[in-house]
């Protein structure tokens, strides 16, 4: 369905709760900085325009801190700095005051001053533990008054036409800086342009997967022009693929019978011996109206032992999780790695912040849970962490055939 969602272009209502913001004084926060994070099963976070998936209390790895990584998340604004336009898919559930992972973030603007291309900005917020942070504000970024457009042709959603080119004019010092944020505190390389590859070749078969990365930075669309000439993609002389997971449902659509085809798949990187094994797993962006109609389940639910979940999010994770196909070739993948990195697009992004939640902090929400399923949850979703770990050659595990 196509539709415009706009409203007063305010930016005020970003903040939410009182203590939204503000600096922790109570004596659980001093416990909590104090706390170890034990092993986190997943190292790195990066997102691209994914709809929030937490109300009270956010994600955040134990002890209430950071997750390593980077949320991006385009806007455009007029010259006079108003906000005419949000990405719509990470706006979608802020009306409904869901906020996203303590995770810094990074914001891509481009100013409409009359001219073709432009001018761009960006926006800087850190998420640092030396901060003493309970919230940051700008976790319920971008604000519920923002206009956001998701009609075709005019939203800013897309990984080739949006993010990538406002990514590479940040990476080339291109783009104006905005707020205090100090361009030395931008905590990114070459990943936060690279990992769009991962997401944009997400949804297809495994060979057709493989072949997109390889040829990702030499393919042209259909009237013969470079999709993606603002970047180059992950380098697949290091980046293999090694596992996929293809889920496939029947729905019913107003009396039509459809199919939802999802994938996840990850890859390997044994490029730097100090590190050993790096690793990345990516969940598919939104394809289908029923990928769609997850975001229609907007109440929450509870999940790896907490509450407060985005109920569509949890029911599309634990579809997955709860295939075959995940402990056949997910978990044994990942259970190789010395460090994983979650990386999605859209309802990709939303998967991986709800699944980094129940892999880093599961634990700790079930020690004071004894909901048997969300248990089961925990079990199904995650694995052993191998350090040092080396798969066997010839051992790799392949997709199930379509």
């Amino acid at each position: 369905m196509k539709f415009f969602a706009s409203s007063l272009l305010a930016i005020a209502s970003f903040a939410k709760g009182d203590n939204a913001g503000l600096r922790s004084t109570n004596a659980a926060a001093t416990a909590q900085e104090s706390t170890s994070q034990g092993t986190l099963l997943v190292d790195y976070l990066y997102t691209y325009g994914a709809p929030a998936t937490a109300k009270h209390p956010h994600h955040a790895n134990p002890g209430n801190r950071c997750i390593p990584g980077v949320r991006v998340y385009s806007e455009d604004v007029n010259s006079m700095g108003h906000i005419t336009n949000t990405d719509f898919a990470a706006h979608i559930n802020a009306a409904r005051d869901y906020g996203h992972p303590k995770i810094s973030t990074l914001i891509v603007r481009r100013v409409n001053d009359g001219s073709k291309e432009g001018k761009q900005e960006y926006m800087w917020f850190e998420c640092k533990d030396s901060d003493n942070m309970d919230y940051y504000e700008w976790e319920w970024y971008p604000g519920k008054w923002n206009a956001a457009n998701m009609i075709p042709g005019h939203h800013i959603h897309s990984l080739d036409t949006v993010y990538e080119p406002r990514l590479k004019s940040l990476l080339d010092g291109r783009s104006h800086q905005l707020g205090n944020a100090e361009a030395s505190g931008l905590a990114l390389d070459a990943r936060v342009l690279d990992y769009p590859s991962v997401a944009w070749c997400n949804g297809k078969a495994l060979d057709e997967t493989k072949t997109c990365l390889d040829e990702y930075a030499t393919y042209r669309n259909k009237d013969g022009v470079l999709a993606h000439p603002d970047a180059k993609g992950i380098n697949t002389d290091e980046w293999k693929v090694d596992a996929q997971l293809t889920h496939t449902t029947e729905f019913d659509f107003f009396g039509k019978k459809e199919t939802d085809t999802d994938r996840v798949y990850t890859l390997w990187n044994d490029s730097d011996p100090a590190i050993g094994r790096k690793c990345i797993i990516s969940f598919q962006q939104s394809r289908s109206k029923a990928d769609f109609g997850s975001f229609a389940r907007s109440h929450t639910t509870g999940f790896c032992g907490r509450y407060g979940v985005h109920a569509g999010v949890r029911d599309e994770l634990w579809h997955l999780i709860s295939d075959p196909q995940w402990a056949a070739n997910i978990k044994p993948s990942l259970e190789q790695c010395d460090q994983v990195t979650c990386v999605g697009h859209s309802l990709g992004g939303s998967l991986c912040n709800v699944f980094t939640m129940c892999a880093n902090t599961g634990h700790e929400y079930l020690a004071d849970n004894t909901d048997l399923g969300m248990q089961n949850d925990y079990d199904m979703l995650t694995w052993t962490k191998k350090t040092g770990a080396a798969k066997e050659q010839g051992a790799g595990v392949d997709a199930a055939s379509e």
